[in-house]
């Protein structure tokens, strides 16, 4: 089992904006981004261990993010970018 933060947050290195006050900065990661985050980590796993497909389990924005990846990876064996 792996878990995968978002860039800036959780275990990620933190993004220097993020010590200033939220109205100051536009959203620090969109969706888009973190879905090739994602693409890149399941890629790695997919090598990693000689299989040809995982599941995915996310919640809160993650769940966001893992439908919008499985929605543009649907049937196919590794990602595409």
């Amino acid at each position: 089992m792996y878990a995968l933060d978002a860039r800036g947050y959780g275990g990620s290195t933190h993004l220097p904006e993020m010590e200033e006050a939220p109205e100051r900065n536009p959203p620090l990661v969109r969706t888009e981004a973190a879905v090739r985050d994602l693409g890149h980590a399941v890629d790695y796993l997919l090598e990693r261990h000689g299989i040809d497909r995982l599941t995915l389990v996310a919640m809160p924005w993650g769940g966001s993010v893992a439908g919008a990846y499985a929605a543009s990876h649907t049937g196919c064996r590794r990602s595409t970018r």
